[in-house]
């Protein structure tokens, strides 16, 4: 119970509240205060997320990389988006604080991250076929391969689908996968295992880094783009983000004229209810209320009800927002539901998903923006939004898996096993046999030819002499609203693709074929002339074969022979381990002065917490990992000598740093006591001796 007096500042102070939610005022990006002010209750909306998505690690969702440097990058990101679109989007949506709405709408939500779409969608892949197609056409191709990986431990090093393109060859695509992939390589905060958003790129724009091979590399192969239609592509892709942009704050500014709504009759009922109370108390000085603003002596249960209802309404409205914000990546095909179902059907109607324009060209837009330091690519959720929709359109983003070769589907196939008649379709009613094809392609002594027969005037290839494997795919196109010869010239552009993707090893693919020079008048020995040039380029092809291959064996051999010699070294150390007496090691006799500064970067693996505690500030510019965190490969890579303290190590992890460590030909040693001062010097004592030899054998 509350006096009358208690409960009317009260109700005051629910009313100064409730006009303070609506406030509109947008931040002066030229008062230094409001910036700082605006930049703070950013990052506080950051932390509440960050807690948030702590709590969904575990689910489907995953979460989001969301290191300090992305975080840091993506809170500036929303600062500078705003301060450059606020006056717009200010102008067009008055009732909206739009600053406010932008770090809602772009704060980390739980979502999937852009590592996982690029493992599912293959965004590199896509971004590296545009970059081939872009140089090929504008013949600069050549120019490009002078920096591509040759080797075939660099090309090995990437991932791509299950693929066979029509024009480049799956190496040339690994080669430009590795070039975009591996780009900010021996930056700080580079990891290969994430392609995009990283720390590597976070800290592009605020670092600055002597500049480095993968760099060189790839701002090498960008300047040889036609810098226009780089212009040209990344403003569409900016275009999609605001347009973007620009709808979610359309969805916003509705809810909240529902709300500014809702709240200013929240406001009423409360002023109404202090006139209430202070007039019933003006009549009896003792009158006590409830703590609830819509309960008093006087008992008016018609308010009470109309106020619960008004309350309600406007915790659905805070509830609608909130869940809006948090939700926008789930704008995907597969979970727009989950969005639908917040929203009445007009409102979610007005978030019509991005324009898929050109998959390829989306991809290195998005690549392109990212590594110019653009601040919308930061803002995330458009981005990824935009990503998804253009990638869905990438020709293998239809199979579920892109690991394995495209499978056929077994119910059909077997179906048209049991009844060929139905599925298989008879050789001669093959629409590349069909004599329809008139002048002027034909000879004078002919009347039509046919389509198989044009497709070699016109291009030198021998279309495929039938699939039946395939043939069962027609009744699969015709239950589609093509039409039958529609079908028919698609079945024959399936299979002629389908035994393209399959070719024999020996096949030699030739981009431009020579045009045969016109003979002189009375040259009897042109066409034998131009046998021997066809002949002579064959062989030339053939010796690059197999002079490609002889490269490979001799590679492979010399790989083999550095693998035993490694692996040799290994098994002395680990057997002097074994051999060392415990006396041997009791009397043992520290000789170096610590602490001891390394000269190379030195990466220890394994030891329990007491013994890393003990050690590390003997050595204190070598690396020493946790064993119960995941191993980092990059880390790993980036080490001149890896060490390694058997004890408190998993076996998987030690296995996955033995591969590493063999097939990157890293420097690998073992520690042959317990005791920290005794391995620390044992560290010391084998770089000195290593840093000796090689002064011996360079003199």
């Amino acid at each position: 119970m509350k006096t009358i007096q208690e409960r009317t500042e009260e109700l005051r102070q629910i009313a100064a509240q409730a006009r303070a939610s609506l406030g509109m005022e947008s931040c002066n990006f030229n008062d230094k205060a409001q910036v700082k002010a605006f930049e703070k209750q950013t990052e506080a909306l950051f932390k509440s997320r960050i807690n948030l998505i702590k709590r969904y690690e575990n689910t489907e969702s995953g979460s989001e990389a969301l290191s300090y440097a992305v975080i840091r990058r993506r809170t500036e990101a929303i600062l500078a988006y705003a301060q450059k679109t606020g006056g717009d989007f200010r102008q067009k949506y008055p009732k909206l604080n739009v600053d406010q709405a932008l770090a809602a709408l772009y704060a980390p939500c739980p979502s999937s991250s852009f590592e996982q779409l690029n493992e599912r969608l293959h965004i590199e892949t896509a971004a590296a076929i545009f970059l081939l197609d872009q140089l090929r056409s504008s013949g600069r191709l050549d120019e490009a391969l002078a920096y591509l990986p040759e080797s075939r431990e660099e090309l090995d090093r990437v991932m791509m689908p299950y693929l066979t393109d029509a024009v480049h060859s799956d190496d040339l695509i690994r080669g430009m996968l590795y070039v975009i992939r591996y780009r900010n390589e021996g930056r700080r905060g580079f990891d290969e295992h994430r392609a995009f958003m990283n720390d590597a790129d976070a800290l592009r724009q605020t670092e600055a880094a002597e500049p480095t091979v993968g760099r060189s590399r790839f701002d090498a192969i960008l300047r040889l783009l036609d810098q226009d239609t780089v212009s040209e592509i990344t403003d569409r892709f900016l275009a999609q983000i605001n347009d973007l942009t620009d709808r979610f704050l359309a969805v916003l500014s509705h809810l909240q004229d529902q709300k500014i709504a809702l709240t200013e009759t929240k406001i009423r009922m409360i002023e109404e209810e202090i006139r209430r109370v202070t007039q019933a108390a003006q009549s009896d000085t003792t009158l006590t209320v409830f703590s609830s603003f819509d309960t008093t002596v006087t008992g008016d249960s018609q308010g009470q009800e109309s106020a619960a209802a008004v309350e309600e309404e406007l915790q659905k409205i805070e509830f609608q927002i909130q869940s809006f914000c948090m939700s926008l990546t789930l704008l995907t095909p597969e979970r727009e539901d989950e969005v639908r179902a917040l929203l009445p059907e007009a409102l979610f109607n007005r978030l019509t998903p991005p324009k898929a324009g050109d998959p390829y060209e989306t991809c290195f837009g998005f690549l392109a923006l990212l590594d110019s330091g653009c601040d919308e690519i930061w803002l995330y959720q458009p981005s990824y939004l935009i990503l998804d929709h253009a990638c869905r359109e990438l020709p293998w983003a239809g199979t579920g898996t892109q690991e394995q070769p495209p499978t056929f589907s077994p119910t059909l196939y077997e179906a048209a096993k049991r009844r060929p008649e139905a599925y298989i379709t008879p050789p001669s009613d093959s629409v590349l046999r069909r004599h329809i094809v008139s002048q002027p392609f034909v000879d004078p002594h002919r009347d039509t030819i046919s389509f198989a027969q044009l497709v070699y005037i016109m291009s030198g290839m021998v279309p495929p002499r039938g699939l039946p494997e395939l043939s069962y795919m027609k009744a699969l196109l015709q239950d589609s609203a093509l039409s039958e010869s529609e079908i028919d010239i698609l079945y024959e552009y399936l299979s002629l693709a389908y035994l393209v993707a399959k070719r024999d090893e020996n096949y030699v693919f030739i981009d431009e074929e020579e045009a045969p020079e016109a003979p002189e008048p009375g040259d009897d020995h042109a066409e034998e002339l131009r046998e021997l040039k066809r002949e002579n380029k064959n062989l030339k092809a053939l010796i690059n074969k197999l002079e490609r291959r002889l490269r490979e064996s001799a590679e492979a051999l010399k790989n083999a022979d550095e693998s035993l010699t490694q692996a040799t070294s290994e098994l002395g150390e680990l057997r002097s381990m074994i051999r060392t007496p415990e006396k041997e090691q009791a009397d043992y006799t520290t000789t170096v002065a610590f602490p001891y500064t390394v000269k190379k970067r030195t990466v220890v693996f394994g030891g329990h917490s007491s013994w890393r505690k003990a050690i590390r500030p003997l050595l204190p510019n070598v690396r020493f990992t946790d064993p119960s965190a995941q191993t980092n490969t990059a880390l790993i890579l980036n080490a001149d000598v890896v060490w390694i303290q058997t004890n408190a190590l998993s076996h998987s992890s030690f296995y996955k740093i033995i591969d590493l460590v063999r097939k990157h030909n890293i420097e690998l040693h073992y520690f042959k006591f317990a005791g920290a001062e005794k391995c620390a010097e044992q560290l010391v004592l084998t770089e000195q001796d290593a840093a000796a030899n090689a002064k011996e054998t360079a003199e």
